[in-house]
């Protein structure tokens, strides 16, 4: 899943980085030395992007309705 955030003051990618995920959603070990990961947020220019291969079902809502714009 891809969400893109354009002229979004919020810091999405501070927001994401810093849910408390469930424990099948966190960073293994061998995926922390490959460099892999489950979760990419980008900033470029005033767009902020994220990316996500597992865990959608936990970040929709997360990224929606219980994503707070300052």
């Amino acid at each position: 899943m891809v969400a893109e955030y354009k002229n979004f003051d919020t810091p999405v990618c501070d927001y994401v980085n810093n849910i408390k995920v469930p424990p099948e959603l966190q960073t293994e070990l061998l995926e922390k030395v490959s460099g892999i990961s489950k979760l990419i947020c980008t900033v470029n220019g005033s767009t902020q992007k994220v990316e996500m291969s597992k865990g959608l079902d936990f970040f929709w809502p997360q990224l929606t309705g219980k994503l707070r714009v300052s």
